[in-house]
């Protein structure tokens, strides 16, 4: 497998997460597919009120490394994060697990991202930011 290479970190306000950013490259062997996935994504919202947005950091081969972003909410006091080092791709769909077993899901349509946890759909897609 080829390595990604290294980048300088940017920060970002994810959803109310001060976020520093590393985007690597994708590596030379990094799947067609995962590539359309990768860069930070946000202004995106489940249920109407929670912020939600994304980083796909690096790819290589069929793999890629995500980091998801939610805000506060009625329920969910404080924003907050969790990471997955091996989402891949389902059919046309990245997929990855939450912190707590959930499937987590986005496809690419249109230059943004529609996204699934679960299966409760987003009512504003991802749009890309970087």
């Amino acid at each position: 497998m080829c390595a990604a290479m290294p980048a300088s970190a940017q920060e970002f306000d994810l959803c109310g997460n001060k976020a520093n950013v590393i985007l690597k490259t994708p590596g030379a062997d990094a799947s067609p597919e995962l590539k359309k996935f990768w860069g930070v994504w946000g202004k995106g919202e489940w249920a109407g009120s929670i912020c939600n947005a994304l980083v796909v950091s690096e790819v290589n081969g069929d793999k890629a490394t995500v980091e998801y972003f939610y805000g506060s909410a009625p329920g969910v006091p404080k924003p907050g994060s969790f990471v997955s080092a091996d989402a891949t791709m389902k059919g046309k769909y990245l997929f990855f697990k939450s912190s707590k077993g959930s499937d987590v899901s986005y496809e690419f349509t249109g230059g943004q991202l529609n996204g699934w946890f679960g299966s409760t759909a987003l009512d504003k897609k991802l749009q890309k930011l970087k």
